[in-house]
């Protein structure tokens, strides 16, 4: 883990905190569901300031699965883990990493997507959504339902980075991310996506970004971050890296 842990037991004070700790996810148990919410319809969202502020919600399976509900007007993300990673501790904690601070990511992808063809979506996203753990080429095939040939030479003919490129630039935007988010050392971060040493987490973030990054990141080096991945992203074929931080990141 790399932030505190904070328990509340409606809806209504899950909005509170939202509004107090942004990017944060929440891990709701599906009982909660049988708890009273005192707010009526429509006021959550009022409460929330707006729907892309809602928390991203990470439903856990129990014997007596429920949908959730939150109040009218709360809008929610939610990632459900399976039933069969019930006591699975890497399982709920890959989910929290893939949902911290997820707006920036939905931001990322978005710009993406309006310059990249309309077939490299489901590709980036997927790429994204592994990047909270070590991967190889064959996993992000097996989730795309392709043999890791074929992804190979689907985004070679459309014109983005190859799968292996795709995966660094996703690990290297994650370390990002949470260090940004969380304030905590590179080691922490690097722990937590299962970096098998910080060596190897600097070496991705050098390559990809030009430097090393730091627990003082402020909110325009990470928006620096941002552009550096999206250029990489989107690059016409055939044109060299851009140089990445204007200024170094310490």
């Amino acid at each position: 883990m790399i932030g505190p842990v904070v328990f509340t037991s409606s809806w209504g004070e899950l909005g509170a905190l939202t509004s107090e700790h942004p990017g944060s996810p929440a891990i709701v148990d599906p009982d909660l569901n049988g708890i009273g919410v005192t707010l009526g319809p429509g006021r959550g969202a009022k409460r929330l300031g707006c729907a892309h502020d809602a928390p991203p919600v990470i439903e856990y399976p129990c014997r007596d699965i429920r949908t959730l509900s939150p109040t009218d007007g709360m809008a929610v993300s939610a990632t459900r883990v399976r039933q069969c990673d019930v006591g699975d501790v890497r399982a709920l904690e890959l989910a929290i990493l893939q949902n911290i601070d997820a707006q920036r990511i939905h931001q990322l992808l978005a710009r993406a997507e309006e310059r990249a063809p309309a077939a490299a979506s489901l590709i980036f996203r997927c790429s994204f959504r592994r990047a909270a753990e070590p991967y190889r080429v064959h996993d992000l095939a097996a989730d795309l339902g392709v043999t890791a040939r074929t992804l190979q030479r689907r985004c070679g003919h459309l014109g983005i980075p190859s799968p292996k490129k795709l995966s660094a630039l996703a690990r290297a935007f994650t370390v990002a991310r949470l260090l940004h988010w969380s304030k905590r050392p590179l080691s922490s971060v690097a722990l937590a996506l299962g970096f098998s040493n910080d060596a190897n987490c600097h070496r991705l973030l050098r390559r990809i970004l030009g430097s090393s990054l730091s627990r003082n990141m402020t909110g325009n080096d990470m928006d620096r971050v941002e552009d550096i991945i999206m250029r990489e992203l989107v690059r016409p074929r055939g044109v060299s890296r851009a140089c990445a931080l204007e200024s170094a990141i310490r």
